[in-house]
């Protein structure tokens, strides 16, 4: 259940980057519409990475903000069959970014989305104008200079398997019952590889000097630098008379941005799997595998296959059996398919079959590429911690996305922790596994 007003949640990714649900997110086909806005290519899509292959599908939905100096905007959008996400609000990448300083929240717009691509909105354009808010008689009260830029409360969901709900007002869960927790949602900017690190403006990352990637994130104060206890939903003073100090909390699904070159991330239906695809040379796929936080999942019991496809995703060659690749780290499997180079006029199409567990449904993502993979610079290496996916929440309201008491300051952890199947943790769970907030106290 998520409101037609509901607020920004997500960003993959994105925020930011891509949640991906590719072409038939189960083995079972699921079956595209046509283009009704435009089935043409969009121009810009002909330098994205397989954009060029994969069938344009139309989108329509409500502009929940729109963040123009970062070319993004945040939309609840409808249906969109044959896509494989659900209607959610999203933050999203623009082809067109000319459009949105004529795009205000509310407004209503189509767009063309592409199989497999949850990262980016192509040919955006305004389908109708947001309605005019009613001006009444009563004297308005200017908001104070602390909050006149604060983004609106939201409502969303702490039960695992619950985060997709967010509302616009203060409420129940709809499957738990369990009582609704007010966010403010942005976009935040972090590295995309490195320790977890979170800041609330565009910039550079601080360890390999990439461009931040943006993502969805939570916002809240706290009086102290621990994140635990009280948090506010607004600047203000504490008891001691110091300000309280900013922090930001990546959202699940917040960040779906390739780390390794790859054009999109995958997303299985059950939301808790994501996988990114790359093609090196001389012809290996390899496919990463994250959780909803980004996290590195283990490989370790999965079972895969990658099969040629045509550039309709039809299954034409023989299945290539893929295997774990432990010296690239416990999330990666990878195949051999020959050592042909794709080309945008010869691109290279496949289809990955993934069973997490036994017994488990066959999760399908289909991968097309007009080049190889690219993989950004290294960053400085951070620790990793092995740990398994926990059964119940946490009992420890800690952060697990970052926090900044001022723009650029160090996120608290989050960032190298590994999920999945696998034996019990070596060390302590962290927080916030399933969810971006857990028992914690608001004011």
């Amino acid at each position: 259940m998520i409101s037609t007003t509901a607020r920004v949640t997500f960003v993959a990714a994105l925020l930011a980057g891509a949640i991906a649900c590719s072409r038939g997110s189960t083995s079972t086909t699921t079956s595209s519409t046509a283009a009704a806005t435009s089935a043409s290519q969009p121009a810009s899509a002909s330098t994205e990475t397989g954009a060029a292959t994969r069938k344009p599908l139309a989108l329509t939905g409500t502009v929940d903000k729109v963040d123009a100096a970062a070319g993004m905007i945040a939309v609840k959008n409808d249906d969109v069959p044959g896509w494989g996400m659900p209607p959610m609000t999203m933050s999203y990448h623009v082809s067109n970014p000319e459009v949105l300083g004529s795009i205000a929240p509310g407004d209503r717009i189509t767009a063309i989305v592409y199989a497999g691509d949850f990262g980016k909105l192509y040919n955006v354009a305004v389908a109708s104008k947001a309605a005019a808010p009613v001006v009444s008689n009563a004297k308005a009260v200017p908001p104070s200079n602390t909050q006149s830029a604060l983004p609106p409360l939201s409502y969303v969901c702490p039960t695992p398997g619950e985060e997709n709900e967010i509302e616009d007002k203060a409420g129940t869960c709809a499957k738990s019952a369990a009582k609704l927790v007010p966010v403010r949602l942005v976009i935040a900017y972090e590295c995309l590889k490195g320790p977890a690190y979170i800041q609330a403006d565009p910039g550079v990352c601080r360890y390999d000097k990439s461009t931040l990637a943006p993502i969805t994130a939570s916002m809240f104060w706290t009086c102290g630098e621990s994140t635990e206890g009280t948090r506010y939903l607004e600047p203000g003073a504490c008891a001691d008379g110091s300000k309280r100090q900013q922090h930001f909390e990546k959202r699940p699904h917040g960040d779906h941005n390739p780390r390794h070159g790859g054009p999109y991330v995958a997303m299985s239906a059950d939301l808790l799997h994501h996988a990114e695809g790359t093609l090196v040379p001389p012809g290996v796929f390899r496919a990463y595998f994250y959780d909803e936080y980004t996290r590195p999942m283990r490989v370790a019991g999965y079972v895969a296959r990658l099969v040629p496809t045509d550039s309709n995703a039809k299954e034409v060659g023989q299945p290539i059996p893929m295997k774990a690749a432990p010296s690239l780290g416990p999330n990666v499997m990878e195949a051999r398919v020959g050592t042909t180079e794709p080309t945008s006029n010869a691109p290279l199409h496949f289809k990955m079959h993934v069973t997490v567990a036994p017994g488990a449904t066959d999760w399908t993502s289909d991968w097309d590429f007009t080049r190889y993979s690219k993989e950004p610079g290294a960053p400085a290496t951070p620790p990793v911690t092995t740990t398994s996916a926990p059964a119940s929440p946490p009992p420890a309201p800690t952060v697990a996305g970052g926090s900044a008491t001022t723009p650029g300051s160090e996120a608290m952890g989050g960032g190298a922790e590994l999920s999945g199947f696998g034996p019990a943790p070596t060390q302590p769970v962290p927080p916030f596994q399933h969810s971006g907030i857990r028992s914690l106290e608001f004011t």
